[in-house]
């Protein structure tokens, strides 16, 4: 069984790959200093919002999601 979970998993992935890859060239596109993560934290929040994943913003750029289950 765990197997079988593992390939449903990498299943799911491999759909949203490149989705992923996108995002990391994203946050290395605009590299940024500690506690100075404007872009990184914008870009987060949308994502969030985009998952309907309720979240609050912390310190000037922290940002924490909320899963429930």
């Amino acid at each position: 069984m765990e197997n079988n979970i593992f390939e449903i998993i990498k299943e799911e992935v491999e759909k949203i790959k490149e989705e992923i890859i996108n995002w990391r060239r994203f946050f290395h596109q605009y590299p940024e200093l500690g506690f100075e993560e404007y872009k990184t934290s914008e870009k987060i929040q949308s994502l969030l919002k985009e998952f309907g994943i309720p979240f609050e913003v912390k310190a000037k750029t922290g940002v924490v999601g909320f899963l429930k289950g």
